[in-house]
C-alpha cells in the first residue's frame, strides 16, 4: 500500500526504486487548504451578501409568481452559495445564508398560513406548490443545521476548557495566597 515494509527501505540504503502508481496518485491529489477570512476578504463578504440578497428577492418574487421552476432554480442558487460560505468556513457568510433562508420560509409559511385560513381545511394547489418550494429548501437548511450543530459543540467544548482553565488558576492563586500567608506568619514568629 504504502510500501512502508517492502525490503530496503529501512536497512539503511538509499534505494531509488520507483514509487507505486497507487502512491503516485495519492500524492497528486491537491490538499485543499481552509480559507483564512481577513479584513481584506471585506470586499468579497460584500460581494457575496449581495448575491444572496439578490437570489432572495429573486426566490421571494419566483414564490409570490408561483413560479415552481424558477424559484427551485434560485433554491439551487442559494445552496450553492450555502456550499461555498461552508467551504470557506466563513461565518458571516454562513449567517447571511441562514438570514436569507429564514426570511424565505417565512414568506412560504405566511403564504401557507393565509390559504389555511381561506381553504379551511383544503388542500389546494398553491399549498402544494408552497409545500413543494419548502421541501426543495430542504438541503440547504439541513447544510446549516449541520454546522450549526457543529458551532455549538465546539462553543459548547472551548466553554468547558475555558472554566477548566479559570478552576485551575483560581486553584493555583488560593494555594499561592495560602503559601506567602504562612511565609508571612513564619517571618513574623521569628
Amino acid at each position: 500500500m504504502l510500501g512502508l515494509f517492502s525490503k530496503g527501505k529501512f536497512d539503511g540504503q538509499n534505494s531509488a526504486r520507483q514509487e507505486p502508481a497507487s502512491q503516485k496518485k495519492a500524492q497528486q491529489i491537491p490538499q485543499i487548504p481552509a480559507k483564512a477570512v481577513t479584513y481584506s476578504d471585506t470586499a468579497g463578504f460584500y460581494d457575496f451578501q449581495k448575491q444572496v440578497f439578490a437570489v432572495k428577492a429573486e426566490v421571494i418574487a419566483a414564490i409570490n409568481n408561483m413560479d415552481k421552476q424558477g424559484a427551485i432554480d434560485k433554491l439551487i442558487l442559494l445552496s450553492n452559495l450555502s456550499a461555498t460560505a461552508i467551504y470557506n468556513h466563513n461565518l458571516r457568510e454562513i449567517v447571511v445564508v441562514d438570514e436569507a433562508i429564514s426570511d424565505i420560509k417565512r414568506t412560504i409559511d405566511a403564504k401557507l398560513a393565509s390559504l389555511k385560513s381561506a381553504n379551511s381545511g383544503k388542500i389546494s394547489p398553491e399549498a402544494e406548490y408552497y409545500t413543494l418550494i419548502r421541501l426543495s429548501m430542504i438541503p440547504v437548511c439541513s447544510m446549516l443545521n449541520v454546522i450549526d450543530t457543529h458551532t455549538s459543540t465546539a462553543i459548547s467544548q472551548a466553554n468547558e476548557e475555558i472554566d477548566g482553565k479559570i478552576q485551575e488558576l483560581q486553584r493555583f492563586l488560593v494555594e499561592y495566597e495560602t503559601q506567602l500567608v504562612k511565609g508571612e506568619a513564619k517571618k513574623a514568629k521569628k
